[in-house]
């Protein structure tokens, strides 16, 4: 929440999950890192970058309600919510009658009506 230094922006695409976004992520954090110890090494001021923060960080509670699948939504927004939250143990979950269910990863799974 404080200055922000130094900004590296990368595309997102289309089969993109979170896995593949938290190493690209990763990998432009090595490279701003190095950038940086460079700066300071040289004893150079820290760059104050022109962007600012839009928004407050997202809490744990909104992360978790994003996982949330209710049984109203359209197929898209399921599809959507499953590929923003699915990673390791964190997973969406729909809740029904008082039980929650938890989608498995990488199991696939076919229901008929």
């Amino acid at each position: 929440t404080g200055s922000i230094i130094a900004v590296r922006r990368f595309d997102i695409i289309e089969t993109d999950d979170v896995a593949s976004l938290l190493n690209r992520t990763y990998d432009c954090q090595l490279q701003l890192f190095h950038q940086i110890v460079d700066t300071i090494t040289s004893g150079d001021a820290l760059p104050i970058s022109s962007e600012r923060w839009v928004r407050k960080p997202f809490t744990r509670q909104q992360l978790n309600e994003l996982g949330m699948i209710t049984t109203d939504m359209a197929r898209e927004e399921v599809a959507k919510r499953i590929r923003a939250t699915s990673y390791g143990q964190w997973q969406p979950t729909i809740e029904h009658q008082g039980f929650t269910f938890r989608l498995i990863s990488g199991v696939d799974v076919k229901a008929t009506l």
